[in-house]
């Protein structure tokens, strides 16, 4: 429509000028707004990427000290070394 009015009254160039203005502002705006909205997406998904990779090392961690209490209680030893030596430094 800003064509054929440009065209009617003989200002194409001017109306293509001003046509151009509002629709460079209008993805600079777009852009703005959608990185001010991807930002926090992408902070979650680094902390839930962060918290995948502190689980994968912890729980085997934790996993492996639990067996190694049950084979030194297994074997019939009171206490495993190393939890005794734990306890008794605390």
């Amino acid at each position: 429509q800003m064509i054929m009015v440009g065209e009617q009254s003989g200002e194409v160039e001017s109306m293509l000028k001003e046509l151009a203005e509002y629709y460079t502002t209008d993805v600079d705006n777009t852009m703005k707004n959608f990185s001010t909205i991807i930002e926090p997406v992408l902070i979650l998904m680094l902390g839930v990427g962060v918290a995948g990779v502190a689980m994968a090392v912890l729980v085997p961690n934790h996993d492996l000290a639990d067996e190694y209490v049950r084979r030194f209680e297994s074997a019939g030893v009171a206490r495993a070394p190393l939890v005794s030596g734990i306890e008794n430094a605390a």
